[in-house]
């Protein structure tokens, strides 16, 4: 499995280098020496992890910026044991990216080797990389298992055969045990210095002059940093570079410490101000390795007596005058130029001044300090600065001269400016101001406006009013938001900065006259000023105050119930203070109006609900008309209201509603009784029992041939009792044996008995019923002629009855058989 792993290794390596080895280098245009930097992440590099990285972008970073091509990879083992490389962005976070890479995760050491056959390529006899290779080991490196050590046997020996001419392996920070890897590898390295950067050479040098000869001569101090990087603890110190000058007659003392190389040049004047070094490795340096040529040669001159300079702008071009035209107070006109001098020493004291005169008040110069921007030029930021002052309007023309020990000619540059004249506004709302003055009034608003910056911070007003009576007058002054107060006397002048907003009210004189005329008008404006354009004013208005009550609220109403008057809606009188508050109207609160009723029916009281609010509510008994039963009635009473401060809302009658007992309800429930009562009579009458009519034809027996007959008018609506006296004659409620009842139903009349066996009977007399009642035979004839009373005893032979009613024929017995018993 360990073979199959390491040829699945090889594999992935041969992969690898097709697509980022130097087959895939051969497609650019490679410069002739190519470094491929190797970054250790096996197990014997995980303690120097972060140290090898930050060592790698410093390689890279320091040739880059001389053009060099320079590649970063990585090289670890996965965790089957097969060898991975990888390419690295030579960046901080592509850097750091590799600790969070899995495949890369320390899981054993990494073969050197593994490197050789990445450069090489995968393709055996491979020889056509172009340009040597310099292949730089960071870290320990180690050897592998034995299985991968034997599948890179061969490594080395195809380096050998296809590297390019001058190529090198820099194992700078090796192990042994990998050292003896590569011992037979052709170019390897072990330990030493990394030169990998040079610094661009700073020059100074002092003043040459023909009056200032030492025995010395003259010297220049030349300084060169070399980027050295040392990976071994007892690497060697000392210069890497040799220097040699173009005049035979130099005198040249090197010294270095930690790659920075000072050497200073010494010559005689006569020997000329130009001097050429050439820079070329040191050979009897020890261990040093040059990843980079040493720096080209170096050409600079001596500076001369006599400095020349001059201003220029930002981009280069000749310095333009300087303008500030038509500028406000306040603004701030700038320019920022570049002073270039011929360096001779240090940097001179500049001096500023007029050419044809002083400088204009606000123009200001300031020279920054100089920076060494080459051998023979110095550098300094000049800043002009123009500041318009309030107040002060200003045309000037001229120019500006800067002056310095030494300087072949001084430096002149033009300027114009012009500042304009300023203008201000007095701006008012017409509001009327009232008198007497209370702390917190409504105020005229007074604000003093700058159209231009060009104004003096503060400006005098003056007031006026009609026929002098401003010398009785006082203005108060407060902020829209409140704060101190301010009394100006109207007879002298009041100063108001610029931007000021202030309220304004006015209040009298205690001593002034009372024949003072009302309103007057105070006019306000500004003291004019020399080179100020002032605009604008005010007119206020003033007047005195007449405060008042007046009604509020919806018209009032009075509500007679229970034999009490009360509010239905309220009479409510208000306080017109007429703009006043504070003091002035807390005084005026105080004072309630008195209250009287002119008819004298009923009293009335002011009960106080808010600030400068009343109730008007009547107290006392009424005494003016009672409620009706339906209709309701209205009063009126006359109030007197009289207030002390101000005018009197004089007499209000006072509306007083009366509502009715019952009012217009009382007709409604009067017609519902008579309708009712209505309908109980018809249904009285409709629903009444009818009258018993009709007559009873009876026989007694024992008394044969006799009938008799009973009238039930008698009976009409009633229950009456139907009586028989001793010779069985029946009658209507006389006197004589009770044998039936005859009660009138809605159905028609009811006779009610005892029969034979002792229960009680009804039945309805309808036409023709029969039945037996005791010794009488009874039925119940409807309609027919009745009489008073029959003779006691009828004739012989004559039927009163007819022969309908004849007993000798049996028809009453008939009729007696075929009604019920």
């Amino acid at each position: 499995m360990r073979v199959l792993a390491s040829g699945l290794g090889l594999c992935l390596l041969a992969l690898l280098a097709l697509t980022t080895g130097p087959a895939a280098w051969a497609e650019d245009e490679a410069p002739a020496r190519r470094v491929l930097v190797v970054i250790d992440r096996g197990s014997s590099a995980k303690g120097s992890a972060r140290t090898d990285s930050n060592n790698a972008l410093r390689i890279w970073s320091s040739l880059a910026q001389h053009g060099l091509d320079c590649r970063l990879v990585a090289a670890g083992v996965n965790g089957d044991g097969t060898t991975l490389i990888d390419a690295v962005s030579p960046t901080k976070a592509g850097l750091a990216g590799l600790g969070r890479r899995a495949v890369f995760d320390f899981a054993g050491p990494t073969d050197p080797r593994a490197v050789l056959a990445y450069a090489l390529g995968s393709e055996e006899g491979n020889e056509t990389a172009e340009g040597a290779v310099d292949i730089v080991l960071l870290g320990n490196f180690g050897p592998t298992s034995k299985e991968s050590a034997e599948s890179l046997g061969e490594v080395v020996s195809r380096w050998n055969k296809a590297a390019p001419e001058g190529s090198r392996v820099l194992a700078v920070r090796t192990q042994a045990g990998a050292l003896k890897l590569l011992e037979d590898a052709r170019g390897l390295v072990a330990g030493g210095r990394l030169v990998v950067g040079f610094g661009e050479p700073l020059v100074e040098t002092q003043p040459f002059s023909p009056f200032a000869l030492t025995p010395e001569g003259i010297e220049a101090r030349v300084r060169v940093l070399a980027d050295v990087l040392t990976l071994t603890r007892k690497a060697p110190h000392g210069p890497i570079l040799s220097v040699t000058s173009d005049v035979r007659g130099d005198t040249l003392l090197l010294d270095a410490t930690a790659g920075l190389h000072t050497l200073v040049v010494r010559r005689r004047p006569q020997d000329g101000r130009t001097a050429t070094l050439t820079f070329a490795r040191d050979e009897s340096a020890e261990n040093v390795h040059w990843l980079i040529d040493p720096p080209g040669p170096l050409t600079f001159r001596w500076d001369a007596l006599a400095q020349e300079a001059r201003l220029v702008t930002t981009d280069g071009s000749p310095a333009p005058a300087f303008t500030a035209i038509d500028v406000d107070a306040g603004t701030l006109k700038r320019v920022t130029l570049r002073l270039l001098r011929t360096r001779t020493g240090p940097a001179p004291a500049w001096q500023l001044s007029g050419k044809d005169g002083p400088l204009p008040t606000g123009l200001t110069v300031d020279v920054g300090p100089e920076v060494r921007t080459s051998h023979e030029v110095g550098e300094s930021e000049v800043r002009l600065a123009f500041a318009a002052l309030a107040g002060k309007p200003l045309e000037a023309r001229g120019t500006l001269v800067l002056t310095a020990e030494g300087l072949k000619a001084p430096i002149e540059l033009a300027y114009e400016i012009r500042v304009r004249a300023g203008h201000a506004v007095l701006e008012a709302e017409p509001v009327v101001a009232a008198l007497p003055h209370a702390a917190s009034d409504k105020r005229s608003l007074l604000r003093l406006v700058a159209k231009n910056a060009n104004v003096p911070a503060a400006l005098q007003l003056v007031a006026t009013c009609d026929g002098g009576q401003e010398r009785w007058l006082r203005a108060i002054l407060t902020t829209p938001s409140g704060g101190a107060v301010t009394r100006w006397k109207l007879t002298e002048p009041l100063v108001l900065e610029l931007g000021d907003e202030r309220a304004v009210s006015f209040e009298l004189d205690a001593e002034a006259p009372a024949e003072l005329l009302w309103p007057c008008v105070v006019a306000i404006k500004v003291v004019p000023l020399a080179g100020i354009k002032v605009e604008g004013g005010a007119l206020l208005t003033v007047r005195k105050r007449r405060p008042r009550i007046k009604l509020g609220g919806p018209p009032p109403t009075f509500l007679l119930k229970d034999g009490t008057l009360r509010s239905h809606a309220p009479l409510v009188l208000q306080l017109d203070a007429d703009g006043g508050e504070g003091d002035w109207l807390l005084g005026l609160t105080q004072t309630a109006p008195t209250l009287r009723s002119r008819t004298g029916k009923i009293g009335w009281q002011a009960v106080t609900r808010g600030a400068g609010v009343w109730h008007i509510v009547p107290t006392g008994e009424w005494e003016g008309p009672q409620p009706g039963i339906f209709r309701d009635q209205e009063d009126h009473v006359a109030l007197e209201i009289a207030w002390e401060p101000g005018r009197d809302p004089g007499v209000i009658n006072v509306p007083v509603e009366i509502p009715a007992r019952w009012g217009e309800r009382g007709f409604i429930i009067l017609t519902l009784a008579l309708m009712a009562l209505l309908l109980v009579l018809l249904v009285s009458v409709y629903m009444r029992t009818p009258p018993v009519k009709g007559t009873l034809l009876y026989t007694v027996d024992g008394l044969d041939g006799t009938v008799g007959r009973l009238d039930l008018a008698a009976v009409g609506r009633k229950t009456r009792v139907i009586a028989s006296d001793a010779n069985g004659k029946l009658s209507v409620a006389n006197r004589g044996e009770s044998i039936a009842k005859v009660r009138p139903t809605r159905v028609g009349g009811m006779l009610e008995y005892v029969d034979v066996s002792g229960s009680k009977e009804r039945r309805l007399l309808v036409d023709g019923v029969s039945l037996r009642l005791g010794r009488h035979i009874i039925r119940y004839v409807y309609g027919r002629p009745t009489q008073d009373e029959l003779p006691p005893t009828p004739p012989p032979g004559e039927d009163l009855l007819g022969e309908e009613f004849d007993i000798a024929s049996g028809r009453i017995q008939a009729l007696e058989d075929e009604s019920p018993s």
